[in-house]
């Protein structure tokens, strides 16, 4: 099975909690998803996948300067 991984990076030197994602092309399971943290400790929201899509999602509310997140997403 193919995994699904969501990276997110902030490449600011200032946090960003501005910021919504949308993933417009069917390549998830239908269901609320709870993404698991591949690469630190950061717990993310959970985002429900209608369609395999998702959109106005937001996996952590601010975004740390210079920081990397890494999700598995099924």
């Amino acid at each position: 099975a193919e995994q699904k991984i969501l990276v997110l990076v902030n490449l600011k030197k200032t946090p960003i909690s501005d910021y919504q994602l949308n993933l417009e092309e069917p390549l998830l399971s239908d269901g609320a998803v709870t993404p698991q943290t591949l690469f630190g400790v950061i717990d993310a929201i959970p985002v429900t996948i209608s369609g395999g899509k998702f959109s106005e999602y937001k996996p952590v509310d601010e975004l740390l300067p210079y920081q990397s997140y890494i999700f598995q997403l099924e």
